[in-house]
C-alpha cells in the first residue's frame, strides 16, 4: 500500500512510525529510571516451609498445651486412687470428686462439652493473640504467622485429644489400658 503512495506520504509516516517507537522508548526509561522502585515482599519461609517466628510460636503453643495437660487433664488420671479430684473449668467452677471410680458420670464430665471445649478455644484465642500482637510490635504482616499458628494448633487439639483418649482408657481399664 505505501508503494503507491506519494513519496513525501512515505516519509510522513516513517516519520510518524519514528516519533511513536521514541515516545514509547522515552516511557520505558523513565519508568525504569526514575519510577520508584516497587518494594519486594521478603520471603517470611525457609527451606522448611516454617516462618520466622515459627520457633517461638511453637513454644507459646506448646507452652498452653502443657497448662491444660498439668492443670486440666493430670489431676483425672489419680481419681481411681481415692485422692480428691479438683478441676477448674474454664468459668471458674470446679469439677470435685472425692476419689472412688472413672465411672459413666465422670466419664460424662471429663468428655462434656462444658469441660475441654472452651479450655481449647481459650487457648486458641490467646494463641492467635499473641501472634497477632508479635507480629504489630515487629511491623511484619500477621497473615503468614496466623496460618502457621494455625496448623500448630492443630497439633494441640490432637495432642489434648489423644492425651484424654489416653487417660480416659487407663482409667477405664484401672490403670491397664484395655
Amino acid at each position: 500500500f505505501l508503494q503507491q503512495c506519494p513519496k513525501w506520504i512515505q516519509v510522513l509516516v516513517a516519520a510518524g512510525l519514528i516519533y511513536v517507537f521514541a515516545v514509547i522508548l522515552v516511557i520505558l526509561i523513565w519508568f525504569l529510571f526514575f519510577s520508584s522502585p516497587q518494594k519486594q515482599k521478603p520471603n517470611v519461609f525457609d527451606n522448611h516451609g516454617r516462618t520466622q517466628l515459627n520457633s517461638r510460636i511453637k513454644k507459646r503453643v506448646d507452652d498452653l498445651y502443657n497448662q491444660i495437660y498439668n492443670e486440666k487433664l493430670k489431676p483425672w488420671i489419680f481419681i481411681n486412687t481415692g485422692k480428691p479430684l479438683r478441676v477448674e473449668k474454664h468459668d471458674g467452677t470446679l469439677i470435685q470428686y472425692q476419689g472412688g471410680t472413672f465411672g459413666t458420670t465422670e466419664s460424662a464430665v471429663f468428655w462434656g462439652d462444658n469441660f475441654i471445649p472452651p479450655i481449647i478455644e481459650n487457648a486458641i484465642v490467646k494463641a492467635f493473640d499473641q501472634t497477632i500482637e508479635e507480629c504489630r510490635k515487629n511491623n511484619i504482616d500477621p497473615k503468614p504467622y496466623v496460618y502457621e499458628t494455625n496448623s500448630i494448633l492443630a497439633g494441640l487439639i490432637g495432642n489434648v485429644y489423644n492425651r484424654m483418649a489416653d487417660i480416659d482408657r487407663k482409667l477405664r481399664g484401672k490403670g491397664y489400658p484395655e
